[in-house]
């Protein structure tokens, strides 16, 4: 372990040169896994004022700075009042705490007051090392495919004992522990969400109308999803009963989404009544206040918890897609030809749900949403190179301040919060492969069983964490609802793979667009800008 001590006199003035600094710093012992430089100075800018806001200027950081495993942690003294100058819930900082909760590179930050000092903790950001999940789940399929081979070659006996005895037994052991995880991680979520959004009446009215927008859009992704999923998989019979049979089986629906008690809906897994009873907590929290600020304390950390537990699981995926591969290869692979038609519906949503927000996008602003597409091929390029939204987020948040006028502090809170709950293409994803391993597997689908699947796989890709492989881990919730045997996982987290890693770009795309209308609608944008976006001017 290697230790480095400083100090560090912060002032107004010399904010930006302390933040280059730190770049330089930070590039010369990270190395290849630096992120990107406006990156960097963005969030290290951001510390620095918020530093000032809560000791005072000039304000000195005493750095103890330590290297582990590539690993960089920093850890400042500081003194003054006891203020946590970061999980400060007013309407400047806000987004700053609920940035840093639900990021992996600013879930490690730390508070503590010691000896009448501030002391602050937290991890440098990081790039995701070369072995990308998306790489272990292809090197774990093909690993499969000639392990297949080679027992092959063996005696009956033994490839029944490496089947029954080893990969069955390991396969489900760990498939349950990952379902096991998705409800409490969902039921966390909702919770916390539900909780954040409400902590700040500016904050409050700024995310209300973003994600009224957002709830318009997922309205048009569950319609467009039942209707693509009936018309390439149709659907069973409803009832045999008749009208008034689908009446009672509508009513019963609705009644089953109520849970009977706060234990029930875990101990029968039932989603629909995990995410109400989410719902109702959430509300009642932010009813009760100040009352309930240790209760929001606890629901915080519990989520911290449980989103950490879940990003050690998802290290196991590949290992899933190795053992779940040589299952199905041992038994019938004649049939997974048929997952190519969840992959042409998948298409399909997509398509819709972007000229649907372009449509909305136009109607409502007035301007051709392809100037946006043409600033942004940059980033959006880099967003299919890494799969992932987070890298690009500071060069999107130039061009919607810069050239579109939309407003800084707007911004600040509506792209971290839409990266984390804006997934209607992922909602789709999931609904679809969900439709799609059902069909394989033969289990039906009826109109009760399609409510059913539009709604949760909303509430799902909007609770789902900016984690690695999130949205494999929370898959076994619509394997719950539509009752598919954990036995097809291993093909979900494959056809994932492929139609997964073009999410970033579209729900990046309409991301922008849903925060310039946010920023329309709120008066939000600087209509000079504006105007000569729409003229053209503003192009690059």
């Amino acid at each position: 372990m290697k230790v480095w001590e400083f100090d560090t006199e912060l002032r107004a003035e010399s904010i930006n040169e302390e933040a280059e600094k730190s770049w330089q710093w930070y590039q010369e012992h990270v190395g290849n896994r630096a992120i990107p430089k406006v990156e960097f100075l963005f969030t290290a800018v951001e510390y620095f004022e918020h530093f000032l806001e809560a000791y005072g200027e000039p304000c000195t950081v005493h750095w103890k700075i330590s290297k582990v495993w590539g690993n960089i942690s920093y850890n400042c003294i500081v003194d003054g009042p006891e203020i946590d100058p970061i999980g400060q819930y007013d309407d400047d900082t806000w987004y700053s705490r609920y940035f840093m909760r639900n990021y992996e590179k600013g879930a490690r930050y730390h508070y503590d007051r010691k000896r009448h000092q501030n002391h602050i903790q937290f991890e440098a950001p990081l790039k995701p090392k070369k072995r990308s999940m998306i790489r272990q789940i292809l090197l774990a399929f093909l690993l499969a495919v000639a392990v297949f081979f080679v027992l092959r070659l063996f005696p009956e006996t033994v490839k029944d004992m490496a089947l029954n005895g080893i990969i069955t037994p390991v396969f489900n052991k760990i498939t349950v522990m990952i379902a096991g995880m998705a409800t409490p991680l969902v039921f966390l979520s909702v919770i916390g969400g539900i909780v954040g959004v409400g902590s700040s009446t500016k904050v409050g009215q700024i995310g209300g109308k973003f994600v009224s927008n957002m709830m318009v859009c997922y309205g048009f992704t569950a319609t467009v999803l039942s209707a693509v999923a009936v018309m390439f998989y149709g659907l069973s019979s409803v009832s045999s009963g008749g009208d008034a049979g689908a009446v009672g089986e509508l009513v019963k629906l609705v009644l089953d989404m109520m849970p009977n008690n706060l234990f029930e809906c875990f101990v029968n897994d039932n989603a629909l009544q995990v995410i109400v009873l989410a719902i109702f907590i959430g509300d009642v929290l932010l009813l009760m206040g100040d009352k309930a600020a240790g209760l929001h304390s606890a629901v915080e950390s519990l989520e911290g918890l449980v989103n950490k537990m879940m990003t050690l699981l998802c290290k196991l995926l590949p290992a899933v897609v190795f053992l779940g591969v040589l299952r199905i290869l041992f038994m019938d692979i004649s049939e997974t030809a048929r997952l190519a038609k969840t992959a042409v519906a998948f298409v399909l949503c997509a398509i819709a749900i972007e000229i649907f927000v372009m449509i909305r996008f136009r109607v409502i602003t007035g301007a051709s949403p392809f100037k946006l597409f043409k600033v942004q091929i940059p980033t959006t390029m880099m967003n299919l190179a890494t799969s992932s939204q987070v890298g690009t987020m500071p060069e999107n948040m130039r061009c919607l301040k810069e050239d579109v006028g939309v407003d800084e502090k707007l911004l600040n809170f509506c792209l971290p919060l839409g990266i984390v709950t804006y997934m209607p293409n992922g909602a789709a994803f999931l609904g679809l492969v969900g439709w799609g391993i059902a069909d394989l597997s033969g289990v039906p689908i009826n109109g009760l069983s399609l409510v059913k699947i539009a709604v949760i796989s909303v509430v799902v890709a909007i609770a789902a964490p900016p984690i690695p492989g999130s949205a494999f881990a929370v898959m076994p919730i619509i394997f719950s609802t539509c009752s598919i045997p954990l036995t097809y996982y291993s093909l979900a987290i494959i056809l994932g793979t492929v139609l997964g890693y073009f999410l970033p770009v579209l729900n990046g795309y309409a991301l922008q667009l849903e925060t310039i209308i946010t920023a329309y609608k709120l008066g939000q944008i600087d209509m000079e800008k504006f105007a000569k976006f729409k003229a053209g001017s503003g192009e690059k």
